[in-house]
């Protein structure tokens, strides 16, 4: 039986009911307003640009050269160009976000993975904080190390089935993820684009200072593994469940062979995607190929059918599609700030 991650109980009314109910903005309306906004205040606030040099390889910026450029407004014709420009530009975090949920949705066909997530959950001993802290010490590991950056979205989906297998609201999966994976990047103990391009910059050993950083890492990750206990904690209290009632229903704890087979292709699978990221720079490309890999490899260990390896992959795709299409809206927004007022060009 196929279940959704997505499901609410208002999700067969249209979206304009839902929003007034929640009390809530539809984030496409809202990126919309913002980007009109941006593009009217390329012709009122005044264009300046830095000159810049290059060492090394590396362009700087010299300090105290700003000076004014001829104004480059962002014209209503241009403004509905840019967002298809934004989607282009950001096709490869688009279709990985995708994929994932493709990936995942076959995973989840197979029964291997939430079962094993139902089964963790409830097993005796292992309580919300035991989970919360494997869940992050693994992801802030990524994030320090600059493996999961802007890709963390792509592992929401198995943070809200983890959620969901725990019996809580979605929104805890999502910190779940997110908060780990983020308190290990904000600290960058040996992540190449960043703690190694800014020391680069600075003229100081690579990952110097390694010791105070790790110092740092640790009283984020624990920050953020104490806040996800207490909201669990809190949710439990005043009986904050899950949204889907019917989720308990449908997850059984029975883990067979052939799970454990699948969950271990899956785990190969990310660990040599983690392995190319260290030491070849694989980035968003590789990581969709890899969810592509491992859809195909959970569906033939589970002896799905070819086509419904196909249709279960592209309802996974579907369910992320506002998602994912928000990116590229985000994009330009972000480009059209930088290009029409402060300008970033060479």
């Amino acid at each position: 039986m196929q279940h959704d991650i997505t499901a609410d109980p208002t999700r067969n009314a249209p979206a304009t009911q839902r929003n007034r109910k929640t009390g809530t903005i539809n984030p496409y309306v809202l990126l919309f307003i913002m980007l009109v906004i941006t593009a009217a205040a390329t012709w009122i606030v005044p264009p300046g640009e830095f000159d810049h040099v290059l060492r090394e390889g590396v362009k700087f910026a010299v300090p105290g050269s700003l000076h004014p450029v001829a104004r480059s407004g962002v014209g209503p014709g241009t403004l509905f160009t840019f967002i298809a420009e934004g989607m282009v530009k950001s096709a490869p975090i688009i279709f990985l976000i995708l994929f994932t949920g493709g990936a995942v949705n076959v995973l989840e066909q197979s029964g291997a993975l939430s079962n094993a997530l139902n089964a963790m959950a409830r097993r005796k001993g292992s309580s919300d904080t035991v989970i919360i802290l494997s869940v992050c010490a693994v992801f802030s590991v990524l994030g320090t190390t600059g493996v999961v950056i802007n890709s963390v979205v792509a592992f929401i989906p198995l943070g809200m089935l983890l959620a969901r297998s725990m019996n809580l609201p979605r929104i805890f999966g999502v910190g779940l993820i997110y908060l780990g994976t983020y308190a290990g990047f904000n600290a960058a103990i040996i992540n190449p684009g960043t703690t190694g391009l800014a020391q680069r910059l600075a003229e100081l050993p690579l990952f110097s200072g390694m010791g105070f950083r790790l110092g740092i890492y640790l009283a984020f990750a624990v920050c953020a593994i104490v806040f996800l206990t207490l909201y669990a904690r809190r949710c439990r209290r005043e009986g904050v469940a899950n949204e889907d009632e019917n989720a308990q229903q449908h997850i059984t704890a029975n883990v067979t062979p052939s799970h454990w087979l699948i969950l271990a292709f899956t785990a190969l699978a990310l660990l040599t995607f983690i392995y190319g990221a260290v030491n070849y720079g694989w980035s968003e490309n590789e990581m969709s190929a890899m969810f592509i890999v491992v859809a195909l490899g959970v569906g033939l260990i589970a002896r799905m059918r070819g086509d419904a390896i196909a249709d279960t992959f592209l309802q996974g795709c579907a369910q992320l599609i506002p998602g994912a299409l928000i990116v590229g809206l985000r994009g330009r927004l972000r480009w059209c700030w930088g290009t029409g007022i402060f300008s970033i060009r060479s």
